[in-house]
C-alpha cells in the first residue's frame, strides 16, 4: 500500500456505517460501543483513505470466538499491535490485497480510556483547525519518510498524538 494524504470524501463516513454494521454483526453481544476516529472522521480534514474504527469488547479473547464472523467481514488481525493496545484488525480492498480500506483498534473495556482518547483527538480536530492543519502537515511528512509501510507510519505518529491529546484535555 502506498500511504498518500488525499483530499476529505463525503464517502468517509458512508464507508464507516457500512463497516459498523458488520462488525457489529461479527462480534454481537461482545461489542460493547463503536467509533468512527481518525482523520477520516473529520469533515474536510484530507486524510489516508483508511477507516479507522475503534471498538470496546466485553475481553479480547471474543476476537478468537468471533473469529469466523469476523473475517466473514472481511477483517483479519493486523500482526501489528494497535497503537493504543489492544488488537488490531485490517479489511484489505478485495481488487487489490495490498490496500487497507479499513482497520479496527479493539480494546476490551478494561481499557476504555485508551479509546476515550481516540474520540477526544477526533474532537479536538473538529474544533481546531489549526491543530488539524499541523496534523495534516505531519501526516503528510510521514507519509513521505514511510510511504509503504503503514505500520511504521502509524507508529511514527505517536508522540505527535500525545502532544495533540495534550492540548485536547485543556
Amino acid at each position: 500500500m502506498r500511504i498518500h494524504v488525499v483530499p476529505y470524501s463525503k464517502d468517509w463516513p458512508l464507508r464507516y456505517r457500512a463497516e459498523e454494521a458488520l462488525i457489529a454483526e461479527a462480534l454481537g453481544n461482545d461489542l460493547m460501543s463503536v467509533s468512527h476516529v481518525g482523520s477520516t472522521a473529520v469533515e474536510g480534514m484530507p486524510a489516508v483513505p483508511v477507516i479507522d474504527i475503534v471498538c470496546t469488547v466485553t475481553d479480547l479473547s471474543a476476537l478468537d470466538a468471533r473469529a469466523e464472523a469476523l473475517a466473514e467481514a472481511g477483517y483479519q488481525r493486523a500482526g501489528a499491535p494497535s497503537p493504543i493496545g489492544g488488537e488490531l484488525l485490517r479489511k484489505h480492498d478485495a481488487a487489490s490485497p495490498d490496500t487497507v480500506v479499513a482497520q479496527i483498534m479493539v480494546v476490551p473495556a478494561r481499557m476504555g480510556k485508551a479509546a476515550e482518547e481516540c474520540l477526544a483527538l477526533r474532537d479536538y480536530l473538529s474544533r481546531d483547525k489549526a491543530g488539524a492543519r499541523a496534523y495534516v502537515n505531519f501526516k503528510r511528512m510521514m507519509a513521505r519518510q514511510h510511504g509503504r509501510d503503514l505500520d511504521k507510519y502509524i507508529a511514527s505518529k505517536a508522540a505527535f498524538i500525545r502532544q495533540m491529546l495534550r492540548k485536547a484535555a485543556r
